[in-house]
């Protein structure tokens, strides 16, 4: 999982509290390390605040990704405090701010199938 967000705090504990979870995660706060991130780890789901530094967007982000690696771009899901304003056609889910972290995990487990350790006990 790669988390960006230009809050580098907010970006690390999102990824922490999701290796808690079971899940390798990956956080920034650059969108230009986000991009080096993908093409290094190519993550299943990225995680993105909508608004980042300037004006860059994480919906923007998302559309250079698909740009650049077709269909091989996983899951996505932005968080924001304007959902209205995010396209749904950009992410698979839009989470509100204030963030529910209970919640995070509830949706990236949705997405995801739940962490490596959890889908090889069930099966």
């Amino acid at each position: 999982i790669l988390v960006v967000d230009d809050h580098n705090d907010t970006a690390e504990l999102i990824a922490e509290m999701l290796r808690m979870e079971g899940f390798t995660s990956f956080a920034t706060a650059s969108v230009l390390e986000a991009v080096n991130l993908y093409e290094r780890i190519r993550p299943a789901l990225v995680i993105t605040d909508e608004y980042l530094a300037g004006s860059t967007k994480g919906s923007d982000l998302l559309r250079v990704l698909r740009r650049k690696y077709g269909d091989a771009v996983g899951r996505a899901l932005i968080i924001t405090g304007l959902p209205d304003e995010v396209s749904v056609l950009s992410t698979d889910v839009v989470l509100e701010k204030p963030l529910d972290l209970d919640r995070l995990v509830a949706v990236v487990r949705a997405l995801l199938g739940g962490p490596p350790a959890a889908r090889q006990a069930q099966g």
